[in-house]
């Protein structure tokens, strides 16, 4: 016998969700996670408020007047380079038709009995008119989609918006390091730089020191740069300061 499905949300688990109230995602997209369907709708502001208060289903025509103001809004999040916002306008259409859809199903758009250990109610005793509010979200929904710009910026994981920056112009990092011929990296400066897993040989980058090596270095630090250091080599600058 199949097991009775019971809604998600009584599972639900507001602490390790990672859509956080409080957060402005406009000030802050790198905290935004694009995450599955319409995650974080309902939590993501400033969006929230500005998409939602034009989000409405209940007739047709209705429907056709909010999807269209909706979809207009992720053009011009789009025309912003504000992903963040466009995902949001995404997720308000697709909500438009999955929520649509809910009371094209069932009676009220109520899909289970709390009354009766969330017992899911008979299929098929909802609104016809839903269906078409529906179907209009579901254009609009798959229109942003197929979108070429929201396409591009949309990453392929649900990590947080990183790539939100893949636009701009980042600086270069020039890796500079010491090492052999056989590849050995550790401690080049001195004897007591790294001594983990009891390497003896610290400092040897000395010994190969010449005029070679000074014209490289001078080379790679003639110009302004900010310095980007590991944890040790970090705690190493911080200790002589």
């Amino acid at each position: 016998m199949t097991k009775q499905r019971k809604p998600s949300y009584l599972d639900f688990d507001k602490r390790s969700y990672p859509w956080k109230a409080g957060i402005d995602y406009r000030e802050s997209p790198e905290a935004y996670q694009v995450g599955k369907g319409e995650q974080g709708v309902l939590i993501c502001e400033p969006y929230k408020t500005e998409i939602g208060k034009h989000w409405r289903f209940k007739t047709p025509a209705i429907a056709i007047e909010s999807s269209e103001v909706i979809f207009k809004l992720f053009q011009e999040y789009l025309d912003k380079s504000d992903f963040v916002g466009a995902d949001m306008a995404r997720k308000f259409l697709q909500m438009g038709y999955t929520r649509a859809r809910r009371y094209a199903n069932y009676k009220g758009g109520k899909k289970y009995d709390k009354d009766n250990d969330y017992t899911q109610l008979e299929r098929g005793t909802g609104e016809a008119a839903k269906a078409e509010s529906a179907a209009i979200f579901y254009t609009k929904w798959k229109a942003t989609e197929a979108n070429d710009t929201y396409t591009r910026m949309t990453p392929h994981c649900n990590y947080p918006c990183l790539y939100l920056y893949k636009n701009v112009n980042m600086r270069k990092i020039t890796v500079c390091t010491f090492m052999t011929m056989d590849g050995v990296i550790q401690s080049p400066g001195s004897p007591e730089e790294d001594t983990s897993n009891n390497f003896k040989w610290g400092g040897w980058s000395a010994h190969f020191w010449d005029e070679v090596m000074n014209k490289a270095m001078t080379k790679t630090t003639s110009n302004p740069y900010d310095l980007l250091l590991g944890r040790r080599a970090y705690n190493m600058f911080e200790n002589q300061t």
